[in-house]
């Protein structure tokens, strides 16, 4: 399998993963605060990668001696991302969230082509704007109708394109201190341990020990798949195109709305339905399109030769 596929499967993996955190993230914000529930989702992703690097491989542990400058940033502007992203949550929708956050993913596309210098076609460039004009719709259509109260819509947002900006700038500080030829899972370990010790600053872990086994298990939940999401993405990173990377990210809103729908349809008690209505399918559909066109190349006919 060629590298830059993989590095796409990687992608896509971590979009699924993400697709499921909103939804769990809005139902456990009425239990736990903001503050506590990033700390803890650091805390448990550093403790997990200590535990296994500590059984299978303490080379991991060397990148502590001397952290690269680009990697302290890359911590701390995920620890911002992690918290206002959980705001946003809390002060607006899961689907609303899932689709503002993706201003993140779309600007570390064009970090990829104007910074990082990526090759990218017209075709490619055509598959971006139609991706674009799709979230625009998809917002403009579906994510305002859900919500009465304008001002906590606009103060949601406003966390939550500080938080996608922040985590923009941390996956390009992430790709070049991946350049130097640093393992993925080590400069995540690193990145993990520094974010925790910044957030617990804005936690509670009292409050923990007020919930039940239900509420722990999401928690658990959620630092499991820090650990498996950004594993994956720090992969897809090192192995393909941000510009790539990025647009299969931006697909996870849409994994998000449709399992909502799903887990509506079961009469799941503790998910607030929201439907999409017309536009916003057409959004959806435009989203799909343009990453479609973006990512998958046209196989080139065979060439016959003459006799």
């Amino acid at each position: 399998m060629r590298p830059q596929t993989k590095g796409l499967l990687y992608a896509g993996f971590t979009a699924c993963a993400w697709s499921v955190l909103a939804i769990i993230l809005k139902f456990i914000s009425q239990q736990v605060d903001s503050g506590t529930i990033v700390w803890f989702r650091m805390a448990f992703a550093s403790a997990f990668l200590m535990a296994l690097f500590g059984y299978k491989d303490r080379k991991a542990f060397q990148l502590f001696r001397s952290p690269p400058w680009l990697g302290i940033i890359a911590a701390l502007l995920l620890a911002f991302n992690y918290f206002g992203f959980m705001q946003g949550i809390a002060l607006t929708s899961a689907s609303n969230t899932q689709v503002m956050i993706q201003t993140g993913p779309l600007t570390f596309a064009l970090i990829g082509i104007f910074v990082f210098r990526e090759r990218f076609s017209k075709r490619q460039l055509l598959g971006l704007m139609i991706a674009g004009c799709g979230f625009g719709l998809f917002y403009h259509e579906q994510t305002l109708s859900l919500l009465q109260d304008q001002d906590l819509l606009s103060q949601g947002n406003y966390w939550i394109i500080a938080a996608a900006l922040a985590w923009a700038a941390f996956a390009s500080f992430q790709k070049v201190v991946l350049q130097t030829k640093v393992q993925p899972q080590h400069l995540n370990l690193l990145i993990y341990t520094i974010a925790a010790f910044a957030l617990y600053f804005t936690a509670d872990p009292q409050s923990l020990l007020r919930l039940g086994a239900f509420e722990i298990g999401l928690m658990c939940l959620l630092g499991l798949n820090t650990v498996l999401a950004y594993g994956a993405l720090a992969e897809a990173i090192r192995l393909a195109p941000a510009s790539h990377v990025s647009l299969i990210i931006t697909l996870n809103p849409l994994i998000t709305i449709l399992m909502l729908q799903i887990m509506d349809r079961l009469q799941v008690d503790w998910v607030s339905p929201e439907p999409i209505n017309l536009y916003g399918a057409l959004g959806a559909i435009a989203v799909v399109t343009g990453v479609a066109v973006t990512i998958f190349k046209p196989k080139k006919p065979l060439q016959t030769s003459s006799q």
